[in-house]
């Protein structure tokens, strides 16, 4: 299965080295921007993506995901799966199974590749 990731947190890069040793391929990593830290406000990368660079996967890095232009971006990576792994901790989930989450209201109701097959 190809698998695109998304995850910007220290507690997301376990999943990301989990789903490596995996049978399934990881397309690439979808994290927050660098953004900038310290007294001298350098600009410093997210914990997923210091390590997908360092495990040689590609980063894809938009201030905004939902944009038409990124999800189109998404989309030509032809990932069968998508992790969301920060988002649902935050909500207060924790994972059982996996299966097919399809969020309407987005303008994507009628919109078939955002079901998954």
């Amino acid at each position: 299965m190809r698998i695109l990731f998304f995850g910007t947190p220290d507690f997301a890069v376990p999943t990301l080295r989990a789903l490596l040793k995996s049978s399934h391929d990881v397309v690439g990593v979808v994290t927050q921007p660098d953004r900038p830290k310290g007294r001298g406000l350098t600009l410093e990368p997210s914990p997923v993506k210091r390590a997908a660079l360092e495990l040689g996967l590609p980063v894809f890095q938009p201030e905004r995901p939902n944009r038409p232009e990124n999800v189109e971006t998404v989309r030509a990576a032809a990932p069968d799966a998508v992790t969301l792994p920060q988002y649902f901790q935050q909500q207060g989930y924790r994972t059982e199974a996996m299966g097919k989450i399809f969020h309407v209201g987005q303008g994507n109701h009628e919109d078939p590749k955002s079901w998954s097959v």
